[in-house]
């Protein structure tokens, strides 16, 4: 299922830079009664070995989560929009690199 992003800030558009540092989707994580959708990333496999191992190593373990923006209330939807009209996509201008 396709969730509505607010002006790009989707977990789409985050995930995308650290795919193309080299990490790796682990996991999908949904939250229903909340409404949140979670990725984990671990970081690219030849960097592991660099003085840890992977969950104590140089790079971090990345967790990106979204709120399901449609599966909100009407009334949570127009809050979230109204809050969010501002705002300009994150990293907008990464595809250009």
């Amino acid at each position: 299922m396709k969730h509505q992003q607010v002006n790009g800030c989707g977990i789409d558009s985050m995930s995308q830079v650290f795919l193309d540092l080299g990490y790796e989707v682990r996991d999908e994580l949904r939250f229903p009664a909340k409404k949140v959708r979670a990725l984990w990333f671990s970081p690219p496999k030849h960097l592991l070995d660099m003085e840890g191992s992977e969950a104590d190593g140089p790079l971090p373990r990345i967790f990106i989560s979204e709120l399901i923006v449609n599966e909100l209330s009407l009334a949570a939807q127009v809050l979230q929009l109204f809050s969010m009209r501002e705002s300009k996509p994150p990293l907008d201008n990464h595809k250009d690199h």
